[in-house]
This record gives structure tokens, sequence and C-alpha cells, in this order.
């Protein structure tokens, strides 16, 4: 439980936390990624699947005990 409460709140200040101070100081949205097939619009869908699997991990340490034997471990 510690683990993902950990987890979200790392999660706010470092990426929504910092991005609204960001839009309010420029008025630009720094997670805005174009959809294009470049360079920054494969990092955007790159950063996307990423933190979706850093969910799904931490949830599974913090509310599925069994599951940890197919995961590598997290010390």
């Amino acid at each position: 439980m510690y683990l993902f409460i950990f987890f979200i709140i790392y999660f706010l200040l470092v990426f929504v936390l910092r991005s609204f101070l960001l839009w309010k100081k420029t008025k630009v949205n720094p997670l805005a990624f174009n959809k294009g097939d470049d360079a920054h619009g494969y990092n955007g869908k790159v950063f996307g699947v990423i933190s979706i699997i850093e969910l799904v991990i931490v949830l599974i340490y913090a509310f599925i005990p069994s599951w940890h034997k197919f995961l590598l471990p997290l010390s």
C-alpha cells in the first residue's frame, strides 16, 4: 500500500506539478506531443506506454503479492 501511495505522490510531484508550474509560467503545455511520425511523436508514445507499465507493475507489487513470482525481484 505504501508503495502505491509513494508512486502516486512521486508521479504527481514530478510530472503533474512541474508541468502545471511550467504551463502557468509560459502558457505552453509541456506534455503535448504531436501525433506525427517523427522523433517527438515517438517519444510521446513511448512515454505514455512506459507510464502505464509502471502503474501496472506498482499495482501488482502493492496489491497482488501472489503475482510477485512472475515479476523481477524488487528489493
